[in-house]
């Protein structure tokens, strides 16, 4: 039973302390590099665009230690040669849980189309996230699949 308790009170610590917005030890960084991976496949798959994708208007919404949410604009050719795009956001997840199971950091992500957010589109995102931010971290893990070249 104190096992029991000592759990589930390290998952609250780990989720109420899971994201300070541009806090040391982004993600950023690491979801850039994986960005263009995902989004080229995502577009291959949903769009029928062949080639890698081009990354305009890239924005970050949130940066922190456990969850990175960046937006931009992409394009890439179909095979008739026809540019497609559209306005993209990128999901990027540590899973804290799992990652401290296994010792190294283990990410997910998720690539979606939505509305382009301006500045205050930003800030209103950022502070529907604020309100509830266990809710959303947990639902962005969930809508994510694990990043493969990690």
């Amino acid at each position: 039973m104190k096992v029991l308790r000592l759990t589930l009170f390290l998952l609250i610590c780990i989720f109420a302390f899971a994201c300070a917005r541009k806090s040391k030890g982004s993600l950023y960084d690491e979801a850039l590099k994986q960005l263009p991976i995902t989004l080229g496949k995502a577009m291959t798959e949903y769009m029928e665009t062949v080639g890698e994708p081009t990354i305009t208007d890239l924005q970050v919404i949130i940066d922190c230690d456990s969850l990175c949410i960046l937006q931009c604009k992409a394009s890439a050719p179909d095979a008739s040669g026809k540019l497609r795009g559209d306005t993209v956001r990128y999901f990027f997840v540590r899973d804290n849980m799992m990652s401290a199971f296994y010792g190294r950091p283990l990410y997910f992500d998720n690539v979606t189309g939505g509305q382009y957010l301006d500045k205050a589109g930003i800030k209103e995102f950022v502070k529907e996230h604020e309100q509830n931010s266990t809710e959303r971290y947990t639902y962005y893990l969930g809508i994510c699949a694990p990043v493969e070249s990690f």
